[in-house]
């Protein structure tokens, strides 16, 4: 993300502080990671906290399993993402 704002002069000066256009787009972004890592967590949790015999409740109450393995899913690829990130920002 530093080297597309840095490559953009709309969303950062010459010193490379972000302009404010550049620093909407940077607490966008951030607030969109924290809530699909807000999701993935929360889907995850639900997901480990149901015994076999509470996952049949639910699919009994009409929540398909399907519904809490996407939680699963996305906290496992938005750890994947966070990884990749931090390792191109490590590479720096």
């Amino acid at each position: 993300m530093s080297d597309f704002m840095a490559s953009n002069r709309f969303l950062s000066t010459s010193s490379g502080a972000p302009t404010l256009l550049g620093a909407l787009l940077l607490l966008i972004w951030g607030g969109l990671v924290w809530l699909l890592l807000m999701a993935g967590l929360l889907g995850v949790v639900f997901l480990l906290g149901l015994g076999l015999h509470a996952i049949h409740l639910v699919m009994d109450m009409g929540v398909s399993l399907g519904v809490l393995l996407v939680g699963g899913f996305l906290f496992i690829f938005i750890l994947a993402s966070l990884h990749a990130i931090w390792s191109a920002h490590s590479e720096d």
